[in-house]
């Protein structure tokens, strides 16, 4: 059960990467400090959990162990960054919406990104939306290269494309429209 293979996974990694709930609950039943185990890639269970949009493995790792929230990856993000850089969007609306979560979304990797900075990187405008509209905070804050995740945004715009500002929350949630 505690035994890692040549990528460092435990059982309880891989059971929370392709979303097992049923056996992954049956390891935890036998011991927890399976959830404090990293990776070869230095990713704990948890964030195989966010990356793959398995948001009820998530919980149940928080309920028995709530200080798994706050494990770090190798990169120093949180499983909001994970979910943000992954285009899981579900998983991070879930993660943003729960009390005990939502403060992660201004959480800054080893470069400075927050989660909706990864977002943003990845054009995926539900997630942005989503954390965008939900923390104020985030919307400030600069990563190491000193910028904001809107002049990423802003940066990244292709040059038919025209940046549209559509609703009124301090990011102005985007969309892309056709430059005619």
């Amino acid at each position: 059960m505690d035994e890692q293979d040549e990528d460092g996974r435990t059982c309880l990694s891989y059971g929370a990467s392709i979303g097992y709930y049923k056996g992954l609950c049956n390891i935890l039943n036998r011991s927890t400090k399976g959830v404090y185990v990293c990776d070869q890639d230095g990713s704990f269970p948890i964030h195989s959990a966010a990356k793959n949009e398995h948001y009820e493995i998530i919980k149940e790792f928080i309920k028995r162990c709530p200080a798994s929230k706050y494990l770090l990856n190798r990169l120093g993000q949180n499983i909001l960054h994970v979910a943000a850089k992954n285009e899981a969007s579900l998983t991070a609306y879930m993660l943003m919406h729960d009390k005990d979560t939502k403060h992660l979304g201004v959480g800054q990797d080893v470069d400075g990104n927050t989660p909706l900075h990864l977002a943003v990187m990845n054009w995926d405008f539900d997630s942005i939306t989503c954390l965008a509209s939900r923390n104020h905070e985030i919307l400030k804050l600069r990563n190491k290269s000193g910028l904001r995740a809107r002049d990423i945004a802003e940066s990244e715009v292709k040059p038919n494309y025209i940046f549209h500002e559509v609703f009124l929350i301090p990011f102005h949630t985007t969309h892309l429209i056709p430059h005619k």
